[in-house]
């Protein structure tokens, strides 16, 4: 229920940046901060320093072949765990499907504990080839937790689209 309910209010907070016209390309988890009670009232995204960039100097950037990282992330534009297949091969025409992937990735880990692709360089053949994670099987013995898990797998599976015209 809290994966849902957090991936519900990111999904809100991106679509209002989205309706005004700023991309984060950068989703991660330590770019969203929740509040503290027992069950977060307010879930934020933060850190819009690649969205921020002028378009001609991200792609000034990408063409120079910059060796150091724009971001905290290692990357020069994104962290590859959650990077959709467009961010790794052409950044400069990342948009609101890069984001709706992150989103997915994000979902993907709270529900399993692992990132959906793995880490490092090893997730860029499995997302650029279209490699889908396993869908999650429900944790513990409360198997009438097993139709959210369902669900949630959808849009999952919904935000991996390899093309992002989908």
């Amino acid at each position: 229920f809290l994966a849902a309910h957090l991936v519900h209010h990111l999904a809100k907070g991106l679509e209002a940046s989205h309706c005004a016209g700023v991309f984060h390309r950068d989703l991660k988890p330590s770019n969203v901060m929740v509040s503290s009670q027992p069950w977060p009232q307010v879930v934020k995204v933060t850190d819009f320093g690649i969205a921020k960039m002028a378009s001609e100097e991200l792609t000034a950037a990408i063409e120079l072949g910059i060796d150091k990282s724009i971001t905290t992330s290692a990357t020069l534009v994104g962290a590859l765990p959650y990077m959709a297949p467009e961010l790794i091969i052409d950044p400069k025409t990342a948009d609101r499907p890069a984001d709706v992937w992150s989103v997915g990735a994000i979902l993907y880990e709270m529900l399993t504990g692992a990132k959906p692709f793995g880490t490092g360089y090893q997730a860029v053949a499995k997302i650029t080839n279209g490699t889908r994670p396993e869908k999650p099987h429900a944790r513990g013995s409360l198997l009438q937790f097993g139709g959210y898990v369902d669900e949630l797998w959808t849009i999952v599976s919904a935000c991996f689209e390899m093309n992002p015209s989908n």
